[in-house]
């Protein structure tokens, strides 16, 4: 749905036409119930992502919202991604205040199509970047200062003095 309505000209929607992507991905949002067991179940996540980036980039360019902004809401979205995917990885489950804090990927897509709805798109895309930058370096800052540090004294040597490396 978005692919369509760039290559039908963003500049041209009004309304609730900027809708139309956020509803198409909101009703995708009924399947998420589903067990996620199929062998290309792995793709939809990826999927749900890409389709928010080119909808924040689409609607940002065809709407004439200044492209250092639509950058730095863009690269706070996937900042937010990574950071939430690596600690995953690393079975530090990020927060649940700062993941609802973050307003997942179908309130960040409501709020942006809200403001143009109402003809404050640069507004939204400078604040909604505002706020979730300020959300990262928040919880950036507290998750370092709340790591435990190791001492030198405590880590483990090899032959030559140095730190050795892990087994794994």
């Amino acid at each position: 749905m978005t692919g369509v309505l760039i290559l039908t000209g963003l500049e041209h929607l009004a309304g609730v036409t900027l809708f139309a992507p956020v509803a198409a991905l909101l009703l995708s949002g009924v399947a998420t119930r589903h067990p996620h067991d199929g062998q290309l179940d792995w793709i939809v996540i990826p999927l749900l992502r890409a389709m928010e980036y080119l909808y924040l980039l689409a609607l940002g360019h065809g709407a004439g919202v200044p492209g250092p902004l639509v950058f730095v809401l863009l690269t706070a979205v996937v900042l937010h991604h990574c950071d939430a995917a690596r600690r995953e990885r690393y079975g530090a489950r990020p927060s649940g205040w700062i993941m609802g804090a973050m307003l997942g990927w179908d309130g960040r897509m409501l709020l942006i199509a809200a403001g143009g709805a109402v003809g404050w798109l640069p507004f939204a895309y400078g604040l909604l970047a505002g706020y979730l930058a300020v959300l990262l370096v928040w919880e950036a800052t507290t998750s370092w200062l709340a790591t435990p540090v190791t001492t030198v004294a405590n880590a483990p040597q090899n032959e030559h003095g140095g730190m050795a490396a892990s087994e794994g």
